[in-house]
């Protein structure tokens, strides 16, 4: 019999993941380290990819360019809890534009809370990517994979765990499928029809491998946003 999704973890892959359209993708068997596996493990040093290196030219120039007014606003709106917020610049989907990230500090490391993207001179909100909570004790850190593909990640409180993938899309930050294992089977989930269907764990395997690429892990120069301006 097909167990229920528990509310915590539909909350968790559903209502971080802001809905967006993406594409279905054929199964396989093809073996792989499972998600869960590389989530123990948390990506050794050796496997990460550390970012691209900015100049300190560079870098006043994207904090005065078109992200300036983000950002400023951005402390003031967390004048009161700015600790644990951050901000860093990255190039996410190879466009030869870096995008703004905003991070928040959560349990196990600083998750991507916002995503912002310049269009005619102006700093764009992705929508794709809802915010993150703080209080929220089982969210965990929202990596960005060498591919340009975002990951989410929760669990609920019977070991559930729910994953999300979003990557750019005609310039737009969409949610593009999701992965779960619930009560040791596991699912796909399809952001456009909102369904999830079972699938086989090789399957699921291989629907990691090709949503994750290499597995390399983006290490983000995230800067503190108290001192932004500084």
């Amino acid at each position: 019999m097909r167990k229920v999704l528990s509310p915590l973890l539909c909350m968790l892959i559903v209502s971080l993941f802001a809905c967006g359209q993406g594409g279905t993708e054929e199964t396989t068997t093809k073996p792989h380290t499972t998600i869960s596996e590389l989530s123990s493990a948390r990506v050794s040093a050796t496997e990460t990819l550390k970012s691209s290196a900015l100049s300190l030219e560079e870098i006043s120039a994207l904090e005065s360019g078109p992200f300036s007014e983000v950002l400023q606003e951005q402390m003031e709106y967390m004048q009161f809890v700015i600790e644990g917020e951050y901000y860093a610049f990255y190039d996410i989907d190879g466009n030869g534009e870096k995008e703004c990230l905003l991070g928040l500090a959560i349990y196990g490391g600083i998750g991507i809370n916002y995503v912002f993207t310049t269009h005619n001179g102006v700093a764009v909100q992705q929508e794709g990517l809802a915010p993150l909570e703080r209080d929220l004790e089982r969210a965990r850190p929202r990596l960005l994979f060498s591919n340009g593909v975002i990951r989410t990640e929760g669990s609920d409180e019977a070991g559930n765990i729910g994953y999300g993938y979003l990557h750019f899309e005609n310039g737009e930050l969409k949610y593009w499928a999701g992965l779960s294992i619930q009560h040791g089977e596991y699912f796909r989930y399809n952001p456009i029809a909102k369904q999830e269907t079972p699938i086989t764990k090789a399957e699921f395997n291989h629907l990691q491998k090709e949503f994750e690429g290499d597995g390399q892990v983006v290490e983000l120069d995230w800067k503190p946003l108290a001192e932004y301006g500084r």
